[in-house]
């Protein structure tokens, strides 16, 4: 007796059909390693970089200082005012100690400690001078006038902003020349010089200002001067 095979029901899959799933498996198990391994590495590089802050690290808050820049104390009975350049921008930070019984001399160091007061905000500011309760604070960039800044330390607040130029300090009042009009060819005879030179004019009027009251008083003495 001769048995015959029974012809199968199933598609036969040829050589090619067979070769294209193994190599699109391998793509994608290939992918897959592959993805996994740069997501790993990717962590690794972030542990390795990531720097957490702690107390010892320079906390950057506002304008640095020069680091060859040395304080520079001014002196009155209640205060002693420590001034330091600025590195990055212009203008100076100011520290201010309060003389006690138990601190009469505080250190010349710009080390903030309780109770002290600190203005590191003062645009373009410098020192000009120290009277009673009164800082009064140069401020600008330019030539005259320039900005006159004046703090109550023991207020801890402005009490006075304006401008100047050219000025004398006394004990309890300052004098300057205060911008107070407009520069026309009647009041300035240097008013056309001023103009083919390409600056302007104005009037200045010499005046006092009193540190009690913060009022300015006028005098008659007055002059052309040039603006840039």
């Amino acid at each position: 007796m001769v048995i015959q095979a029974m012809p199968s029901s199933a598609p036969r899959i040829s050589l090619a059909q067979r070769v294209y799933c193994s190599v699109k498996i391998s793509l994608a198990l290939t992918a897959y390693i592959l993805g996994l391994l740069l997501a790993a590495a990717s962590d690794i590089s972030a542990q390795q970089t990531y720097e957490p802050p702690n107390s010892s690290q320079e906390q950057i808050m506002g304008p640095k200082r020069r680091p060859d820049s040395k304080p520079v104390c001014h002196d009155s009975l209640r205060y002693r005012v420590v001034s330091v350049l600025r590195d990055e921008e212009v203008g100076t930070d100011f520290l201010i100690k309060y003389k006690t019984s138990a601190s009469p001399k505080p250190k010349c160091e710009y080390l903030a400690s309780p109770g002290d007061f600190e203005l590191p905000s003062e645009w373009a500011a410098y020192f000009l001078g120290l009277q009673g309760d009164l800082l009064i604070l140069d401020s600008g960039t330019a030539p005259d006038p320039r900005g006159l800044i004046i703090w109550d330390l023991k207020k801890r607040e402005r009490v006075y902003q304006g401008t100047y130029a050219e000025h004398k300090l006394h004990k309890g009042y300052m004098e300057f020349w205060l911008e107070t009009g407009a520069a026309t060819p009647e009041n300035c005879h240097e008013y056309q010089r001023y103009q083919a030179s390409g600056f302007g004019a104005a009037i200045d009027t010499w005046v006092r200002l009193d540190f009690a009251s913060l009022q300015i008083k006028r005098s008659s003495k007055k002059r052309c001067s040039l603006r840039q």
